[in-house]
C-alpha cells in the first residue's frame, strides 16, 4: 500500500477501506481506476485467505457512473459493408470488410472470429461454429446468403499458411491488435467516427430489439448462458423499455 509496510495478519476490512479513502481523497485518480486497484488486491486477500494467512476482509467497490455503449449508425454500417473497388483494394482492406461483414452478421467477440478454422464452417447448412467463446461453450451462429457469399470470395484471396479462417499476407492467425487496428484504418478511411470492433456486437443486439426479436432468441443469438445477462447487456445499450417489457425471473 503505496510506502507503508503492513503485515498480512494485520490486513483487515477497515485498513482496505481507509485505503481506498486515502486513494479517493490524496490522488487524482477516478473511480474506475481505483476499482481496479481495489479487485487486484481482493485477487490477492482471497488466496491469501482461503490459505489461511489472512481473516476475510470485504471490499466494496466504489459506484462508476456507467457510459452509454458506442453503437453504429445503420448509414454508418451502409458505408463499411459497401464492397471496395477490387482494382485497387489492398489485402489487408479486403479481409477488414470481410471480417466486418462478420461481425455485423452474426453479432460474435472479436476472440471467437479470431479462432474460426475452415472446417468450423458448415457450408451444407449455413453454420459457424465458434469454439472459442467467453463461457467457454461452443456456440453456433447462421451465415446469410450474402455473408456466405462474401467468406467465399474472401477465400479466393485468403493467404494459406494455417488452418484459421481470417490469416495475414504470411499465413499466420491474426492477433486481437491486427483486427482493432485494421477496423480503426479501415472505418477511418471511410469516415466513420466509430471504430470500436465491440461496437458491432453492440449494433447488432439493438437491430435484434428493434426487429421485435424476444429476449429469449437474443440470449441465444448473443452466446449468453443466463438471461440476466442478456438483460443487464441491453440496459447499457439504452433499450431499458424493452427489458422492462420482457423481463423474466430468472428464478422460475
Amino acid at each position: 500500500m503505496d510506502s507503508q509496510k503492513l503485515d498480512l495478519k494485520n490486513v483487515s476490512t477497515k485498513v482496505i477501506q481507509d485505503y481506498k479513502s486515502h486513494l479517493v481523497n490524496n490522488t487524482n485518480r477516478n473511480n474506475t481506476s481505483i476499482n481496479t486497484t481495489l479487485r487486484h488486491i481482493k485477487v490477492f486477500l482471497d488466496w491469501t485467505h482461503e490459505n489461511g494467512y489472512t481473516d476475510s476482509v470485504t471490499i466494496k467497490y466504489l459506484k462508476v457512473q456507467q457510459k452509454a455503449k458506442e453503437i453504429y449508425t445503420d448509414e454508418q454500417i451502409k458505408t463499411l459493408l459497401k464492397k471496395p473497388n477490387m482494382n485497387d483494394c489492398s489485402y489487408a482492406d479486403f479481409r477488414t470488410w470481410a471480417i466486418i461483414n462478420l461481425f455485423v452478421s452474426t453479432g460474435m467477440r472479436r476472440s471467437s472470429l479470431l479462432n474460426i478454422k475452415l472446417d468450423d464452417i458448415n457450408w451444407k447448412d449455413n453454420i459457424i461454429r465458434l469454439n472459442h467463446t467467453k463461457n467457454k461453450q461452443v456456440h453456433y451462429v447462421s451465415m446469410s446468403t450474402q455473408l456466405s457469399k462474401v467468406i467465399k470470395e474472401w477465400l479466393k484471396y485468403r493467404v494459406n499458411g494455417s488452418d484459421y479462417l481470417f490469416t495475414g499476407q504470411t499465413g499466420k492467425r491474426l492477433s486481437p491488435l491486427t483486427v482493432s487496428s485494421s477496423v480503426l484504418q479501415y472505418n477511418r478511411s471511410r469516415q466513420v467516427e466509430v471504430t470500436s470492433v465491440h461496437a458491432f456486437r453492440h449494433y447488432y443486439a439493438q437491430k435484434l430489439v428493434s426487429t421485435g426479436v424476444d429476449i429469449y432468441t437474443i440470449s441465444k443469438l448473443l452466446g449468453h448462458t443466463n438471461i440476466q445477462v442478456t438483460q443487464n447487456y441491453l440496459k447499457s445499450l439504452n433499450v431499458e423499455d424493452f427489458v422492462k417489457n420482457n423481463s423474466v425471473n430468472v428464478y422460475e
